[in-house]
């Protein structure tokens, strides 16, 4: 336990073998440190880490033992001892503020490893995020997984000048798979339908960001969420509106495919049924797979938009009278 603030001396190598370092509110800072763990607790949380460490890679698990129903402080801690987070498990942060970081988020595989946002006012600001072997489970329909590298399932979140990038854009899976970022969507690994037919998210904005190489680039649901001013390249879908999503605005993007034509639903923004009340203004849509935009719901405006060099039609609209929903099967009224 510290009873002042420490710097280790350079050339040190932590080595924890069943022990921790209570920071008894203290600072304890680096000199090129080393740290020799596994995965276990070895920092408490009450003080900080300042100074430079010699860490490829840290571990949420560094600063709370598994089980934690927030990992928010540990998420921070981490930031300060390597810009690369290592997943191994889910991970779930209530409200956190991110701001000037670059980011690189590693999991061991596609439905293992991620993170999941489940507070209100999240903030994320200015921050490059790579992403690479991490996903979640979510669903859209009964037979169908979306996965993605971040999700935000709470409320008034903020996500500004954040670059959002997949390494390993090659999946072995559906358009509707590997998701890079989803906002509104409730998740649940336990039992992820009946979680997902009830969008929590609402009031999230999306300003001035990018999102890159992805099968999916932003899953959207719940209510008046917003994006602004960003860009979209490289995704067989790069936008794609599920459901439960009511009164979007998507204003000012760019928003560009892989042209992938092998994809069915390589739509630059996909709509699914039963979405009701989406505005698009001012956005580019092209190059991609089939339809620029491919609307299958109510109440869209469309309004000096340029939707060009699509492989199919620029604009599609879909009406479905008989049923609602994605299959047909489904029809006991779930809106999911």
């Amino acid at each position: 336990t510290l009873d002042a603030n420490k710097t280790i001396p350079a050339g040190v190598t932590l080595q924890f073998r069943n022990s921790k370092i209570n920071l008894g509110g203290f600072t304890l800072t680096g000199t090129n440190t080393k740290i020799d763990s596994g995965l276990t607790q070895i920092f408490d949380t009450s003080g900080d880490l300042l100074g430079a460490f010699d860490v490829k890679e840290s571990y949420l698990q560094w600063f709370g033992a598994d089980g934690l129903s927030d990992y928010g402080v540990a998420f921070l801690k981490c930031l300060k001892i390597s810009n690369t987070i290592k997943l191994n498990s889910v991970f779930n942060i209530k409200k956190i503020t991110v701001t000037n970081s670059d980011i690189n988020i590693i999991g061991g595989g596609i439905n293992t490893d991620m993170i999941i946002f489940t507070g209100d006012n999240v903030l994320l600001d200015s921050i490059d995020v790579t992403i690479t072997d991490s996903s979640v489970i979510a669903a859209e329909y009964v037979t169908t997984q979306c996965l993605g590298g971040i999700v935000f399932s709470g409320s008034d979140n903020i996500i500004s000048n954040v670059n959002f990038k997949r390494t390993n854009h090659e999946y072995d899976a559906t358009w509707q798979s590997a998701a890079l970022v989803m906002i509104g969507m409730s998740v649940d690994i336990g039992d992820f339908v009946s979680q997902a037919q009830t969008p929590t998210g609402h009031n999230s904005e999306v300003i001035n960001c990018t999102f890159a190489n992805s099968l999916a680039g932003l899953y959207l649901a719940g209510k008046k969420n917003k994006i602004t001013n960003s860009n979209f390249n490289n995704h067989n879908v790069p936008v794609k509106l599920t459901a439960s999503s009511r009164n979007i605005i998507i204003d000012n993007c760019n928003i560009v495919g892989n042209n992938d034509v092998t994809f069915s639903g390589a739509d630059g923004i996909l709509a699914s049924r039963n979405v009701i009340g989406v505005t698009l203004t001012n956005t580019n849509i092209s190059n991609c797979g089939e339809h620029g935009l491919y609307y299958q719901g109510q109440e869209l405006i469309v309004s000096n938009c340029h939707v060009f060099g699509n492989t199919e039609d620029g604009l599609k609209f879909g009406s479905y009278e008989d049923f609602n929903y994605w299959y047909p099967e489904e029809n006991s009224g779930l809106d999911y």
